[in-house]
């Protein structure tokens, strides 16, 4: 099952864990896409890549 969450509900799982971070981790994302600094500047959380939407496409395109 792959879920989509607003930006609220992805921020308040990456932060605080709860309800949104049992989501996050019940998906098993691959990426975190997002134009947030804050968030890119992590790098990754829970050894999931934080990326930008220009990379997250290059991904997609190369099959990675």
């Amino acid at each position: 099952m792959r879920l989509v969450l607003d930006t609220n509900t992805a921020l308040s799982g990456l932060l605080w864990g709860g309800t949104p971070g049992r989501l996050i981790d019940a998906a098993k994302s691959d990426l975190i896409v997002s134009g947030d600094r804050h968030l890119l500047d992590l790098k990754c959380f829970q050894r999931i890549a934080i990326v930008t939407a220009a990379e997250a496409l290059e991904r997609v395109a190369s099959g990675a």
